[in-house]
C-alpha cells in the first residue's frame, strides 16, 4: 500500500554503542539514507500498522545497523528526522527533475481557475441523467439494475431498444411531454432533433435544459424500472 510512499524505518536491533537506527527510504526513486538516533527513541509511521510494516520497518532497521557507517554520525532526535527528511527529499527531487534531459510530464496551468461543473438542474439525479444522455449512454439512474443483470436496456413502456433517439425523440408514449419539449426549442428558434435537445448553445443552453430536465421527470425515465 506504502510502496510508493516515504519509510521511516525505526524498528529492529539496538546498537549497544549508538541506540536505534533510522533509515529513510523511497522505493521507487531509490533513494535511502541512514542516521543514529538519539536517546533509543523509536518513531511510530505508518508502516508500523500491521504485521507486515512492522517486518518491513524491522528489516530496514537492521539493514541500516549492519552497514557500520551510517551517513552522518551525529546522533538525531525524531524531530531532527523528519525535518532531515522533508530538506533531503526536495532536494533529491529537484535535483533529478532539474537535470531531466527532456521533461515528459510537464503540463501547462491555465491562467483560469477551473470552472464547476454544468448544472442542468435542480435535481442532482436529473442532472446526471442528462449528463450521461450528454456523454452518450442511457444508463441513467435508476436503470443500471438492468445492467447488472445483463439485460439489453429496452424501453419500459414499448419494448423497443433504448437508446437517445428513441428516449427523447420517438417513443410514443411520451408524446404530451414531447410536444412541451419542443415548444420550449421553438420559443428559440430550434428544431426538435438530437443536437438541439443535448447541445444547444448561446441564449437557449439554460431554456432548453430546463424543459429537458422537465421532460425527464414528466415521463419517469429515473425512475426504477
Amino acid at each position: 500500500m506504502y510502496a510508493e510512499h516515504l519509510k521511516i524505518y525505526t524498528d529492529g536491533s539496538k546498537c549497544p554503542n549508538s541506540g536505534l537506527v533510522a533509515s529513510f527510504v523511497i522505493p521507487s526513486k531509490n533513494i535511502s539514507k541512514t542516521h543514529w538516533l538519539s536517546n533509543n527513541l523509536s518513531i511510530f509511521t505508518a508502516e508500523h500498522v500491521n504485521i507486515s510494516g512492522n517486518e518491513q520497518a524491522d528489516r530496514g532497521a537492521k539493514e541500516g545497523l549492519l552497514r557500520g557507517a551510517v551517513d552522518v554520525g551525529e546522533p538525531l532526535a525524531p524531530t531532527d528526522i523528519y525535518s532531515l527528511t522533508k530538506k533531503f527529499v526536495l532536494g533529491e527531487w529537484n535535483l533529478r527533475t532539474d537535470n531531466l534531459s527532456s521533461r515528459r510530464h510537464t503540463f501547462t496551468r491555465s491562467a483560469k481557475t477551473l470552472r464547476p461543473p454544468d448544472r442542468y438542474s435542480a435535481s442532482i439525479v436529473l442532472d446526471r441523467a442528462i449528463t450521461r444522455l450528454r456523454m452518450g449512454t442511457t444508463l441513467l439512474p435508476g436503470g443500471a439494475g438492468k445492467y447488472v443483470r445483463g439485460i439489453d436496456p429496452a424501453c419500459p413502456r414499448c419494448q423497443e431498444p433504448l437508446t437517445a433517439p428513441h428516449m427523447l425523440l420517438h417513443c410514443p408514449n411520451h408524446k404530451a411531454q414531447r410536444d412541451h419539449l419542443e415548444a420550449a426549442l421553438h420559443s428559440h428558434g430550434l428544431v426538435l432533433n438530437l443536437s438541439n435537445v443535448l447541445y444547444p448553445k448561446g441564449a437557449a443552453w439554460g431554456p432548453v435544459f430546463s424543459a429537458l430536465a422537465k421532460y425527464l421527470l414528466d415521463c419517469q425515465i429515473t425512475d426504477k424500472f
